[in-house]
């Protein structure tokens, strides 16, 4: 299994936030073989559950994200768990322990990234392997607005992708569904940085995605607008 992780220092007026995010690939087979040492007997509850082998592949793969993220907890807590919230999101569940950190869980075909941030301060993570099929990208652009369709300037596809993996960052950071929010989630703009691209949404300018172009793949990270993403952040996907 391939992975690579990072600590990350975002930055508020008065604190620092400490994040810590890992990307994994490792093909369906390879994942199978190792499921016995990547989940807890309550996750494999859920993963029996799964019909596809695509579904328990992905399964799998955020699991082991989540869990590298969380290597120095699962040292001290060995009983911890990821369970799934009433919207679908993980959980960190530790038995007669209370835990001060969040987790966040992607994944786009062999590729998957989870993010550990505390509970204080809300983040939302996504990873999309940018989309070339015309179908595709047809039914994404029609759910846009006129204003988000005249964002599309050059290179549509890869706009389009991030358009959708920003909203999924979003909707993550507030427990929604992306398809339920889509109006909500508007976007207003796309601007360069140093580091990517910011992306802001028209009905909540108390939040921002950070968008980030890894070879096929956009990373998007939904946080706060006023919590300072590190400057020329660029991470590689595991190999």
């Amino acid at each position: 299994m391939n992975h690579v992780q990072y600590t990350l220092s975002l930055k508020r007026e008065n604190s620092d936030i400490s994040t810590r995010l890992c990307f994994a690939s490792m093909a369906a087979d390879a994942l199978f073989s190792k499921k016995e040492t990547i989940l807890h007997p309550e996750e494999k509850k859920h993963y029996l559950l799964l019909k596809s082998k695509h579904r328990q592949a992905q399964f799998l793969l955020g699991r082991y994200c989540a869990k590298s993220c969380l290597s120095n907890t699962l040292a001290n807590y060995p009983d911890l768990h990821i369970g799934n919230g009433v919207f679908g999101q993980p959980i960190l569940i530790a038995p007669k322990t209370h835990l001060n950190r969040h987790i966040g869980i992607s994944h786009s075909k062999k590729v998957g990234v989870a993010i550990s941030f505390p509970h204080t301060h809300p983040i939302g993570i996504d990873i999309e392997e940018i989309r070339t099929r015309k179908s595709t990208l047809m039914v994404i652009k029609k759910k846009l607005s006129e204003q988000e369709k005249a964002l599309l300037t050059h290179n549509e596809a890869t706009i389009l992708t991030q358009i959708w993996s920003a909203k999924e960052a979003m909707a993550k950071c507030l427990f929604l569904g992306v398809l339920s929010a889509f109006s909500l989630l508007k976007i207003s703009s796309i601007t360069k940085t140093n580091t990517g691209y910011e992306i802001r949404f028209e009905n909540l300018a108390q939040y921002k995605c950070i968008s980030i172009i890894l070879d096929n793949y956009i990373l998007s990270i939904a946080l706060p607008r006023n919590t300072t993403f590190p400057e020329k952040w660029l991470p590689s996907l595991p190999r």
